[in-house]
């Protein structure tokens, strides 16, 4: 639904490192009070948020579902991706490579010419050593 899918867009990007109000994302999406308050409840209910009053804020785990919530409502993964911190981003990556049958590492670390090296995503499709 075009209307859930705007809903959970602007989630993203209005509480990217931060907490947001009701009628800050009711300005960002063209949705009915109504419309608006009832899928923030449901997302509440299904604990994607958490609220006080008139803030809404969500946890990294939180954003992540909503961003797969987004993407699989019809929302461009480029846009969804730009409303993600790096670290949820990198998850985001994981997520999709295991959805997919990849076996992932995150944070590997390994030496090689002398010096320390690091792979923020490291996805295999069968089994890492």
């Amino acid at each position: 639904m075009p209307a859930q899918r705007d809903i959970l867009i602007a989630l993203l990007e209005k509480t990217m490192n931060r907490t947001t109000s009701r009628a800050e994302l009711r300005e960002a999406v063209r949705v009915t009070d109504e419309a608006l308050s009832l899928f923030l409840d449901q997302l509440t209910v299904e604990k994607l948020l958490e609220e006080g009053g008139d803030l809404v804020k969500a946890s990294l785990s939180q954003r992540l579902e909503i961003a797969v919530r987004a993407i699989k409502a019809g929302a461009d993964f480029e846009r969804v991706s730009r409303s993600l911190g790096w670290l949820e981003f990198e998850e985001m990556v994981a997520y999709t490579f295991e959805e997919n049958g990849y076996d992932v590492s995150r944070r590997f670390r390994f030496q090689a010419e002398g010096r320390r090296w690091e792979i923020d995503v490291l996805a295999v499709k069968g089994r890492i050593p």
